[in-house]
């Protein structure tokens, strides 16, 4: 007889550990619903049709014309010729003269918006890509002007602030703990300052590797003739991470950015985690593939490289990355044809314009983020 109370209350707890569950789990999912039709009509700014912006860009030569898909990139500040537009898989670089460092970039990308072509082979560079897990390689070569000072980083920063949701930032979190992790701890992530809450100087969105993430590397000494980007034979020259980690890891702890040589780089070592064609976080493991969009990164976004500074006596606790502390070598705006940004900001890019440091204020109520 005691023990009939006791079975009693066990089945009331499993009955309401039951309908516990099924609640939260139906209020889960009518979140989820919720915040997802949020996340897309406030991403909707973006999704602009190829042809409102592609006319300017085919006016100088750009490899995405009207009916091809890939990536738009343009010469930016203080990169000239300014608004000069080049694509991925071009048959030759782009030369650039940023003041500091002069030299020429070349962006190698899988198809990935053409299952066909992408499973097939048939692209450009396909012989060096088509067999590697990379999606993109990043290659670009350089001869500085000036001695270097400080460290150097890789990267992608916004010239435009946006308020980033707590939604935003957990969605966002998976892929920047993906980036953590493949460059060794070796970045630096900021969503930037907000100018409503922050006064004086403020920090770009950005995603920020030290030089040495870079995968590929090679010196040629002043007078002789550096290898051509576009070269086929380019990835076996100089030294790679992968089939030399300690030497490589060794001539980067000895290098010395001098005016005179030329420097050659690859960079591939993140591109599994990031589309720029697809505009996505493909699906890696238990990571389901994110849209871009849907975590509020649009275009365009900015591949840089700069050299940043040492700190003053009374700002050594000051981790932030300000225009201030910057010597930019390298910096490309770019977006993918799929995804392309505002026509208006399109035009301003072409034009050779970007937005300065003190304009991030006009776009701070709005909402979204960026990290890649």
């Amino acid at each position: 007889m005691t023990s009939m109370p006791f079975l009693s209350m066990m089945e009331f707890q499993d009955r309401f550990l039951v309908a516990a569950s099924l609640t939260i789990v139906t209020l889960a999912w009518a979140m989820v619903q919720m915040l997802r039709a949020v996340l897309v009509k406030e991403s909707s700014y973006g999704s602009v049709s190829k042809a409102q912006v592609l006319p300017d860009i085919d006016k100088h030569g750009a490899l995405t014309a009207v009916g091809q898909k890939g990536i738009c990139a343009v010469l930016a500040k203080p990169c000239s010729p300014l608004g000069h537009t080049f694509g991925n898989n071009d048959p030759a670089p782009t030369f650039f003269d940023c003041g500091d460092a002069s030299g020429s970039v070349l962006i190698l990308h899988k198809p990935t918006c053409d299952m066909s072509s992408n499973q097939s082979g048939n692209y450009q560079y396909s012989e060096h890509m088509h067999t590697r897990k990379r999606l993109w390689e990043f290659r670009w070569q350089l001869s500085f002007k000036t001695e270097v000072q400080g460290d150097v980083f890789i990267g992608l920063e916004q010239d435009e602030y946006k308020r980033v949701s707590w939604v935003q930032r957990c969605a966002a979190s998976g892929v920047l703990a993906a980036l953590r992790g493949a460059s060794g701890g070796a970045m630096h992530h900021s969503y930037g300052d907000d100018p409503a809450e922050n006064e004086g100087e403020l920090e770009r969105p950005a995603v920020m590797f030290l030089l040495s993430l870079a995968d590929q590397l090679i010196v040629t000494p002043e007078g002789e003739q550096p290898p051509s980007l576009s070269d086929p034979s380019f990835p076996d020259f100089g030294l790679t991470k992968a089939n030399n980690r300690k030497a490589f890891c060794a001539a980067f702890a000895n290098l010395e950015l001098v005016p005179g040589h030329t420097y050659s780089f690859g960079f591939w070592s993140v591109s599994q985690f990031c589309d720029a064609i697809g505009w996505n976080a493909p699906a890696r493991g238990f990571m389901p593939r994110v849209k871009f969009e849907d975590i509020g990164i649009h275009a365009p976004c900015f591949f840089v490289m700069y050299s940043l500074k040492p700190h003053g006596e009374n700002d050594k606790q000051d981790v932030r990355h300000l225009d201030s502390r910057k010597s930019y070598f390298l910096r490309i705006a770019y977006w993918s044809t799929l995804a392309p940004p505002d026509p208006s900001r399109a035009k301003m890019l072409l034009q050779g314009e970007t937005l300065q440091i003190e304009q991030l204020a006009k776009a701070s109520r709005g909402s979204g983020c960026w990290f890649c």
